[in-house]
This record gives C-alpha cells, structure tokens and sequence, in this order.
C-alpha cells in the first residue's frame, strides 16, 4: 500500500457538479473517503486495514468521528450515486480514482526535482557568497595586523542553545516501543488522560491492547481505536471479555511523588521483561 500526502478535488465539480445537491453530511464524509483512501493506498484508492481485510462500520464511524447510523445511510448513497463501491470483507473502492487522482505520481516526481533543483542553486549561491567573505576578511585581517602589529582580534564566541526536553507520557513510549512510531503530539494529552501515566494497570492494559491490535494486522496509526478499545477493556480479538491485570494491585487513587516514581520504575522493568519475553 502507498501512502500519499494530498488528493484531488475539482473546484467546479464540487461546486456546481451533482455533488452540491447531496446533504452537507454526506459531501463532508465524501471528502473523509477521499482523504483515507489517499493515505491508506494512494494508487488503487483503497480503504481497507491489510490486503483482504476491511474495517468493520463501527470501526468506520470513529474513524470519522460520526454517528453509525449516520455513516450507514450516507454509504448507502455513496453506493448508489457509484462514488464507492464496497467488495469483499467490507473493503471499500472509491471508483474511478485512478481516473481523477492519477496526477499524483507525476507531480511528486516534478515537486521533487524542482526542489533539488532550488536547494542546489541556494547552496551554490551560498558557497561563492561565503568565499568572497572570506576573501574580503582576510585582506582586512592582514591590513590590520600590519598597522598594529600587537593587536590580538577576538573571534565571537558562539552559544548552543538546546532545545527543553519535552517529557514523553508512559502510554506514548509503550506505543512508540511497540509500533516504532509516534503518534501525533495533538493526541498525547488524550492518551496521557485516557491511560493514567501513575496506574500500572492501566498501562499493562494499554500495553496488551497496542500489541494484540498489531498482531492482528490491523494500522498502527489508528491511535483513535486503540483508546476506544482501552474504554471498553476490550483486548483486539477477544470480543465481549473484560481483560484485568492480577499480578498487580490497583494504584491508589492518591498518591505521593515518591509512589509514582516508583510506579513508573516498576512498569518500565515490566515492560521490559515482556519485551525481552517477545523478542525471543
């Protein structure tokens, strides 16, 4: 599958075109469709979590962050208006999309040789401006030095500035470790609400449910139905059972600096027994 960065929309079809006399609702998820089928295969215009698997219509919902019944009735309208079709296990095929989005391909490969083209110049143009510089200071130094034969010339003294260390949540480093990605920095406050940064339990649990997620081959980027899945307890493939650590005792709801720290110790040498336990 090939991701891409942006799609198509044509001004007038979208303005004027057949699309106008559809719901604001249904033009809105129309664009969703777009979007998604671009970043999850850019070439056929595909929405689908692996090759032969699709997503299920509540997991399609949240994606979207609408009602499923609301999604229900615009798929149906979707379908019949043929700007989708849905196939095999619930995969959805935006149609025609090789037709109106085949631009892309062509216009990376020309954004991308204009951009080395522009950085090449800017970089020669640097390089002749920085020899003259050179050149220029060097004759002052020496004229200088001439004249006043004990003068010492003093070099600016640069200072590093470092850039303050952003503290990552306990629930984005088991998902960075887990998927080697991190997920987008809107999301961590969600995350570090959803899973508290101070109960090892809910982090064993968060931990359990990213890991079966990918073992099921679902998209690691799908960070949405993860903390969902997190709400209802609910582990990736274990429908209807509640999963609960009983290896360790909830965390009080009070707790002290000392407490937390300690907490978070614990975890991360948990944390690293089972990865050492997977690796094997």
């Amino acid at each position: 599958m090939t991701h891409r960065t942006w799609v198509k929309i044509f001004c007038e079809g979208w303005l004027d075109g057949t699309l106008r006399e559809e719901s604001p609702e249904l033009r809105g998820i129309w664009a969703d469709i777009l979007a998604w089928a671009g970043d999850v295969d850019g070439i056929s215009g595909t929405i689908r979590v692996a090759k032969a698997i699709g997503y299920t219509d509540e997991q399609i919902a949240a994606r979207l962050n609408i009602e499923l019944s609301m999604w229900i009735m615009c798929k149906k309208r979707l379908i019949k208006t043929e700007r989708i079709k849905v196939v095999e296990n619930n995969i959805i095929e935006v149609c025609k999309w090789k037709k109106y989005q085949s631009d892309y391909g062509r216009q990376k490969q020309y954004r991308g040789t204009k951009l080395q083209t522009k950085v090449t110049n800017k970089s020669y143009k640097q390089k002749l401006q920085t020899e003259v510089e050179v050149e220029v200071e060097v004759d002052k130094e020496e004229s200088k030095q001439a004249e006043i034969p004990s003068a010492k010339v003093k070099s600016p003294s640069s200072k590093s500035k470092s850039k303050p260390k952003v503290e990552i949540p306990a629930a984005v480093e088991i998902y960075h470790r887990l998927t080697s990605l991190y997920p987008a920095k809107t999301w961590w406050p969600e995350i570090s609400e959803t899973v508290s940064d101070y109960d090892p339990n809910a982090l064993k649990l968060w931990f359990r449910i990213v890991h079966d997620w990918l073992g099921m081959g679902w998209s690691p980027k799908s960070v949405k139905l993860m903390l969902e899945n997190f709400k209802k307890r609910q582990i990736p493939g274990e429908k209807d059972q509640e999963w609960i650590p009983a290896d360790i005792e909830p965390a009080p709801v009070d707790i002290t600096e000392e407490q937390a720290e300690a907490n978070r110790k614990r975890l991360a040498g948990m944390i690293a027994g089972i990865t050492a336990r997977m690796t094997v």
